[in-house]
């Protein structure tokens, strides 16, 4: 109560001293600057004092911290904190005569890892805001799938396995962020805390403040989780599962993006085909939908465009219904996650190039991935303007023989070497990766319809033994059976 009433005075004697002030200053000029300065410091020592006292009368001693940790190796510790505390200034820190560990928050390459350490304080007052906060990192969250299957997912099962579905988050560690508006659809109750402040940029984020903000419970870290071979933990399909569930009961969002669908047929399967505008662009889209028309009985063909910004909710919703998914490997093919058991997808490699990535997360979601691959000239597009732009970022001008030499062989190491030793399979891959492409119609529909009606589990398996670039996602799957399509094992 004195310090109610005291405060209420110092209140009332800082706006008397101001009128007073002000009142000296019109009145008479030849003030001495000594007693000017006099004043000044007196107003600036009741508003110090005000501050504090308030600061003071808003917080609490924070309570020591306690950790545990678990995990194999450094990388896929997953470490729980008592009476951890952020705040503007020192980040986060906790109150031991400990040091605590360095905890990895990144799933993905061990090289790329980023480690998360709290400072530490003898002794400090915050407010705890929260009982829980979930302490993660992000790797590339401008790519939708990076964000989906080595950041949100990862941290999704972490939360579920640790029973913190209602909890806050905070942004550890970000690699290369881009400032990318996070879509966290499924975190309904807590605030996500980030560090940046350009990272703070919706309604869900929050920037810590001056104050500490204190949480009873912290769990840190996810443990390097995810599907694919680098991690060294592993995301369930009943992790998948559940997130698809809860991000199925969100709202839908942006109409734009569910209006910029078109459809072909009126047939009761749908065949949903996404094609890519910026990049791996399939250049006979009309010829590949009017063969699928009249070739494929009973179809639908659900033509989509996910360069119309769609949120996680609304590309759930465009593919929920669909038997098969067709697109230029890349992004796209995440979206299999919200696809229906034993449905398949069909990846359109270029020329070139293929690779695995997106076998092992779909494996274990159950989605069938094929890679359709280009196989002769007639389906590859000579991209010489996206060849020299990647040439400009190793400050390489060829020319004219030796560009047709880059666009029409599978290997001119002999040229590269020339200009940027070391990089050649890094340019040949950027390029043959990112460039348009054709689909061979004549070979595609018969491959399509082969395993679109003949759906057997057991023959893509055995498919997919026969090509090497299975071979390491199924061996995974198979020797760490946690469902999914291996379920016939």
């Amino acid at each position: 109560m004195f310090r109610v009433y005291s405060t209420s005075f110092l209140c009332i004697m800082l706006v008397r001293g101001n009128k007073l002030m002000s009142s000296l200053y019109s009145k008479d000029r030849l003030l001495s600057k000594s007693r000017k300065l006099l004043y000044f410091s007196i107003s600036l020592i009741i508003i110090i004092y005000l501050l504090s006292s308030f600061y003071y009368h808003d917080t609490v001693n924070i309570l020591p911290s306690v950790w545990s940790c678990n995990g194999t190796s450094e990388y896929d510790q997953i470490c729980t904190f008592t009476n951890l505390c952020i705040d503007k200034v020192n980040g986060p820190f906790v109150v031991s005569e400990h040091t605590p560990p360095k905890i990895n928050l990144i799933n993905t390459y061990k090289e790329h890892a980023i480690w998360f350490q709290p400072k530490t304080f003898s002794q400090k007052r915050g407010k705890y805001v929260g009982d829980e906060v979930a302490v993660y990192g992000l790797y590339h969250p401008y790519h939708f799938s990076h964000y989906l299957f080595n950041g949100l997912i990862p941290l999704y099962s972490t939360m579920r396995e640790y029973g913190m579905k209602n909890a806050w988050t905070f942004r550890g560690a970000t690699r290369k962020s881009k400032q990318t508006v996070l879509d966290m659809p499924i975190f309904n109750d807590g605030k996500d805390i980030v560090l940046e402040y350009k990272e703070n940029n919706s309604p869900k984020q929050i920037s810590p403040s001056v104050q500490p903000m204190c949480f009873d419970k912290a769990v840190v870290g996810t443990g390097n989780r995810c599907s694919l071979g680098y991690c060294e933990g592993r995301i369930t399909k009943g992790d998948y599962d559940a997130f698809r569930e809860d991000v199925f009961k969100a709202p839908l969002g942006n109409s734009k993006c569910l209006d910029s669908t078109v459809h072909y047929g009126n047939g009761s399967r749908i065949i949903a085909i996404l094609n890519r505008y910026h990049s791996r662009h399939i250049t006979n889209m009309p010829g590949l939908i009017r063969a699928l028309l009249d070739e494929v009985d009973d179809i639908t063909i659900r033509l989509m465009n996910f360069d119309e910004g769609c949120s996680i909710r609304d590309t759930a919703h465009l593919v929920y219904d669909v038997e098969a998914l067709i697109a230029p490997f890349g992004n796209a093919l995440g979206s299999g996650l919200f696809m229906k058991d034993n449905t398949m997808m069909v990846s359109i490699d270029a020329r070139w190039y293929s690779e695995d990535w997106f076998l092992w997360p779909m494996m274990t979601t159950g989605i069938r991935l094929y890679n359709f691959r280009c196989k002769s000239p007639s389906c590859q597009v000579y991209d010489e303007d996206h060849l020299k732009s990647i040439l400009a970022l190793y400050d390489i001008t060829l020319s004219p023989d030796e560009l047709l030499e880059m666009m029409t062989t599978k290997a001119p190491f002999d040229i590269i070497s020339k200009y940027a030793p070391g990089k050649e399979i890094d340019i040949l891959d950027l390029y043959h990766k990112d460039s348009s492409r054709r689909v061979d119609i004549d070979s595609f529909i018969p491959f399509f319809k082969e395993r679109l009606y003949n759906y057997n589990v057991s023959a893509y398996i055995e498919e997919c033994k026969a090509d090497n670039i299975c071979t390491r996602p199924l061996e995974r799957n198979t020797n760490r059976n946690q469902g999914g399509i291996m379920d016939v094992y």
